[in-house]
């Protein structure tokens, strides 16, 4: 729906609306990821529901307070902090940052539980209703002329709604609260204390990875030049995400029964399913090449330098194609593997930028390179996975 919606989005908010939002979600999702200490990924491993729901209501509590910390944090220095990094295009909307954290953080404990449960119909729904809202939302405040605060509501409430839909399905688990104890629950978060730190530090590697490069970019380059990056991932991602993610279920369920039958023969799944994304890519890296030539005629005037922002992603839409779907080196449990790589790529992309465009090097030709770099760590992924079944 946000595809088709694209051409009358994107004439009710300019390149800088969306280069402003872009720069406020990737805070909030390097937020989001340590906002419940992870605790939503140890949810599904709990041995029993009951475990399950101390677990959901500590992640509760960290979430909240996080949330109010913020707050406070933004009342109290956020003009500052925002000045301090030259990110001051921020400032009219930093107060919707704390509802925002609670929203999503609230979404993923939810999330969690419905996990654990077996119960994945309510997570696939919730995303619906999550994607029409704010497609629909986003629609309406743009004929209103609200220009980045639209776009920023339009998430904020999309996140409520999803959050509103998995506690639709989720009310029979309020019953457990009533036998929660206070020291089942201190006893169950120490317990979990350690894996949930563990988890926070990986997620918060990972996340800033995908999403620091409206952060970096934005001290350097217009809102407008970050904002044709960002819609341009959007829609080029959105559509492949739907043919690899049904690529990646189908090689982890085959995977698994590989494992028991013919474990040897898990490498060898990993390099057919591989060359199976190959050609899955092929397709859009043809329509991205292509860009310049239909970009700004579907999307309106102001998007047309947004053709060549395509072509600059070609090698890092590759990488991310072909390799991410199939990557799970903790699977492995190669995580110092994965930290290491994540911790080497970030370095990287930062040193790039700040080198690059401190030469002066015009927008384009720089995210040409940031691709390339991206590429080259995706290659190293995919060595590092053959290897890791190798060993295996």
């Amino acid at each position: 729906m946000p595809i088709i919606a694209a051409p009358l989005v994107t004439r009710l908010y300019s390149p800088s609306d969306f280069g402003t939002f872009a720069l406020f979600s990737s805070i909030l999702v390097i937020l989001s990821s340590v906002a419940t200490l992870r605790v939503d990924w140890s949810i599904p491993n709990a041995s029993s529901r009951q475990q399950a729901m101390v677990l959901l209501l500590g992640g509760g509590g960290i979430l909240l307070l996080f949330s109010i910390s913020i707050a406070l944090l933004v009342w109290a220095y956020g003009n500052k902090l925002l000045e301090h990094y030259d990110l001051e295009v921020l400032l009219p909307f930093l107060l919707w940052l704390p509802l925002a954290i609670l929203g999503m953080g609230l979404h993923q404990l939810l999330q969690g539980w419905h996990v654990r449960e077996a119960n994945l119909s309510p997570i696939s729904r919730s995303n619906i209703n999550k994607s029409i809202f704010m497609t629909l939302s986003q629609i309406g405040l743009g004929l209103i002329n609200t220009g980045t605060l639209g776009l920023i509501l339009s998430l904020l409430g999309a996140s409520w709604v999803s959050v509103m839909s998995l506690l639709r399905h989720t009310l029979n688990m309020f019953t457990l609260i009533g036998r929660c104890t206070y020291l089942r629950f201190m006893s169950t978060m120490r317990s979990f204390f350690s894996q949930s730190l563990q988890s926070t530090g990986v997620a918060l590697i990972n996340t800033i990875n995908l999403s620091m490069l409206p952060i970096l970019l934005i001290v350097y380059y217009s809102p407008t030049e970050v904002g044709w990056l960002a819609l341009m991932q959007r829609l080029a991602l959105a559509p492949l995400g739907v043919f690899t993610a049904a690529l990646a279920q189908s090689f982890w369920a085959e995977a698994a029964d590989q494992l028991k039958k013919d474990p040897a023969g898990l490498r060898r799944l990993y390099i057919q399913s591989t060359k199976k994304l190959v050609y899955i890519s092929l397709l859009p890296v043809f329509l991205c090449a292509l860009g310049p030539y239909y970009v700004g005629l579907i999307l309106g005037s102001e998007w047309d330098q947004a053709g060549w922002v395509l072509i600059s992603l070609i090698p890092m839409l590759f990488g991310q194609v072909v390799v991410s779907p199939l990557s799970h080196l903790v699977v492995h449990r190669k995580q110092h593997w994965q930290l290491c790589l994540d911790i080497m790529r970030f370095v990287a992309t930062v040193a790039s930028v700040m080198l690059l465009a401190a030469k002066g090097i015009g927008f384009i030709p720089l995210l040409v390179f940031v691709s390339i770099i991206n590429l080259g760590f995706y290659g190293v992924i995919f060595y590092l996975n053959l290897k890791a079944y190798k060993i295996d």
